[in-house]
């Protein structure tokens, strides 16, 4: 379990500027492998139950139309490289669940991805994170209890230590108990 320093023993003014900086700093995973090569939620299938079409041009610009969406509001965006062999990588929120740790340092929480295919992405923004001195806090074993797909399914209330998660097929209800 990741603990917290007591509230007393944390210097909140400092803490909440550290925040306000992470929290204008945007991860993005270029877009060129980008794919649906399996079903692993509904919206990667058409009606009748065949894989979706990629328009790779359009996914391209709407990318760029995104990165330059977050830069005119004031965030920094820094571009992750893409694993080729990871096509829903792009997707970059579920695999990790950022923070600041007791120490007051940029961390992250390393998801356990229901997909098979989807854990193979956490090597490459692993090495990625920890170039740019992230540190790294891992869940326990990946299994049908320890599920947890990041900001995907949960997401910090500002200004207080206080998660708001959901639960289903991607992530355990159980994981919370881990992720407090």
């Amino acid at each position: 379990m990741l603990q917290w320093p007591a509230d007393e023993t944390r210097d909140t003014e400092s803490e909440s500027q550290r925040f306000e900086s992470l929290g204008r700093l945007i991860f993005m995973v270029e877009p060129d492998a980008f794919d649906v090569v399996e079903v692993i939620n509904p919206h990667m299938k058409t009606a009748d139950g065949r894989l979706q079409k990629i328009d790779r041009k359009r996914a391209r610009e709407q990318w760029l139309a995104l990165s330059l969406a977050y830069q005119k509001l004031g965030f920094t965006v820094e571009v992750f490289k893409v694993d080729p062999s990871c096509p829903d990588m792009v997707f970059c929120a579920n695999q990790t669940f950022p923070f600041l740790d007791a120490d007051g340092f940029p961390s992250v929480i390393l998801s356990n991805m229901a997909a098979d295919s989807r854990q193979h992405e956490l090597g490459s923004l692993r090495e990625q994170l920890e170039t740019r001195g992230v540190r790294i806090y891992k869940l326990p074993a990946r299994s049908p209890q320890t599920l947890f797909e990041g900001m995907g399914d949960a997401a910090w209330i500002p200004g207080r230590r206080l998660i708001c998660g959901g639960y289903g097929f991607r992530t355990s209800a159980s994981i919370y108990e881990q992720v407090q």
